[in-house]
């Protein structure tokens, strides 16, 4: 009986090709925006920051981003 969970066979050089395509995937993203991470640093400090709302937003745009990095794959 074959488990539909259970890793399928891969070679070495299918994970190497998988691994290579993606550290090129994420090479491509953009950097940290330091300005941003002190903005944020900042509204925390003043207890102005709404990590909520913030949160949300950041997930919408991780999904988006991640399914563009998907799609591309195919």
């Amino acid at each position: 009986m074959h488990d539909a969970t259970a890793p399928t066979h891969q070679s070495v050089e299918d994970r190497d090709a998988i691994l290579a395509y993606w550290k090129q995937r994420i090479s491509e993203l953009p950097d940290l925006r330091l300005d941003k991470v002190m903005q944020i640093r900042d509204a925390l400090a003043r207890s102005s920051y709404d990590a909520d709302e913030a949160l949300d937003a950041t997930v919408a745009r991780l999904s988006e981003d991640i399914g563009v990095l998907c799609r591309d794959a195919h």
